[in-house]
């Protein structure tokens, strides 16, 4: 027994000598560490919320100062340097602080020529909050002197460039509800509509002014068809804006009184876009019951049998009425 407690006494000494000698060690390797980057090292490999982490970045703050003021001043050379020092910066702190005021420094001599740059350190400092609203701001400060269409346009030379639209669509969605109750051109509010291919804040923003000027009496007389068709295409699928020109398209169709416009207009709708091909299924399908031999629409009608003949191109939904109608001029 006595044998057992003598083991577990010296086993507790080897733990205190082992736990006292680390934390000598420790210090001595802080203060023997000069270069910011080795102390960096130590601070990744030390545990965080702990003393030790404490004093690391207490011997960061004194190397820093030094390190800051020697960097290159050309945001090439610059922002990958300092991106290294970002990952041993704990928020809210010092360091920090002198951190965030080097590279606004930095950034106000940055220029058009930079928006590159800075638009690929916006995407690697995801986890470094304040610095990328700094370069969000700097990226919005260059993009933002041209007008709102160039803004467009350069978004979509870039549109496969996830992180420069994410910046341009911010960019946009904080500044167009300044721009679009200024606006009241229908065309040129659909233009820039045009220039969207998904959904996004932006967008949307363009579309409820429409929507607004739309509801305000617009007459869709104005254009024609081809246009509202290209609107209509240009807005969200199953938006109220797209709504509303559905209706004006049906006017639009259900105005036309002759076959050939219907079919020439009916061809430039996409397959897809079936809510619409089916309004013209119906006109031709009511045209096509009223027809009498030797009418204005007979000769056309002819046509389209004809060609149907030889190439099967009749949509299907219109053959029951053509059938009919040949059945009953064949036999009567």
């Amino acid at each position: 027994m006595k044998k057992k407690n003598l083991i577990t006494e010296i086993d507790d000494q080897k733990i205190f000598l082992n736990f006292l000698n680390n934390l000598k060690n420790e210090e001595q390797n802080l203060e023997d560490i000069k270069n910011l980057f080795d102390l960096m090292n130590v601070w990744e490999s030390s545990a965080p919320f702990t003393q030790f982490r404490e004093k690391i970045d207490k011997k960061i703050l004194e190397l820093l100062p030094a390190f800051l003021a020697d960097l290159p001043t050309k945001l090439e050379f610059f922002l990958p340097e300092i991106s290294e020092i970002i990952r041993a910066i704990i928020p809210d702190s010092e360091n920090e602080n002198l951190v965030l005021q080097k590279i606004q420094s930095i950034l106000q001599k940055a220029e058009e020529k930079d928006w590159a740059i800075l638009i690929v350190y916006y995407e690697k400092w995801s986890k470094f909050k304040k610095g990328q609203d700094l370069l969000f701001k700097k990226i919005k400060s260059i993009l933002e002197v041209k007008n709102t269409g160039e803004l467009i346009e350069f978004r979509c030379k870039n549109e496969y460039n996830k992180p420069i639209v994410s910046l341009v669509d911010k960019i946009l969605a904080d500044n167009l509800p300044k721009i679009l109750p200024r606006i009241s051109s229908v065309s040129f509010l659909c233009s820039f509509l045009e220039k969207f291919y998904y959904e996004c804040k932006p967008k949307k923003l363009i579309e409820e002014r429409l929507v607004e000027i739309f509801k305000n009496n617009f007459l869709f007389s104005v254009f024609s068809f081809e246009d509202l068709y290209k609107y209509w295409k240009s807005f969200s699928n199953k938006s109220e804006g797209q709504r509303i020109l559905t209706g004006a398209i049906i006017v639009e169709i259900e105005d036309m009184e002759d076959l050939s416009t219907l079919f020439r207009k009916m061809n430039i709708i996409d397959k897809i876009d079936v809510s619409i091909r089916k309004v013209f299924y119906k006109r031709i399908s009511d045209l096509i019951l009223k027809l009498k031999k030797g009418g204005s629409d007979y000769n056309f009608f002819l046509k389209i049998i004809l060609e149907d003949v030889e190439k099967r191109n009749l949509p299907e939904e219109l053959i029951l009425p053509f059938k009919k109608k040949a059945e009953e001029f064949l036999f009567n």
